[in-house]
């Protein structure tokens, strides 16, 4: 499967690193390459990220309301899997650090996506939990 080259693929310890420990907000696309539904997202998935961009760099949003957005390859870090309790791909996680504010199964589209981080992400705040 061809992946776009916006679309940026996460090791589990990349995931760990760059999303969990800085409590960033992110959205997340959990998919295999054997899967039908997610080979039909993935395009989607590039044009949304390209949209992000643009409304980033248009002055749209804050660097505090843009979000890390990447996929994880399921076949090959099936220790995220059972870390977020996935059942089936592609799934895909809007996340504020360890918190999932918002995860949807299947493919979405374009406006779907928008809507969202709109709703879930773009003005969440990330919480720091005292030990």
């Amino acid at each position: 499967m061809e992946i776009p080259a916006n679309i940026r693929l996460l090791s589990d310890q990349e995931f760990i690193d760059e999303i969990l420990r800085p409590r960033k907000k992110a959205i997340i696309l959990f998919q295999a390459s054997w899967c039908g539904p997610c080979r039909r997202f993935l395009p989607i998935f590039s044009r949304f990220i390209t949209e992000m961009e643009a409304r980033y760099t248009k002055g749209e949003m804050s660097k505090l309301e843009f979000p890390l957005m990447a996929m994880v390859d399921t076949d090959e870090f099936d220790r995220l899997i059972y870390r977020f309790g996935l059942r089936a791909v592609p799934e895909t996680l809007f996340m504020v650090g360890k918190h999932i504010p918002f995860r949807k199964r299947g493919v979405l589209s374009l406006e779907e996506m928008l809507s969202h981080y709109e709703t879930h992400l773009r003005h969440a705040v990330p919480v720091e939990r005292k030990p």
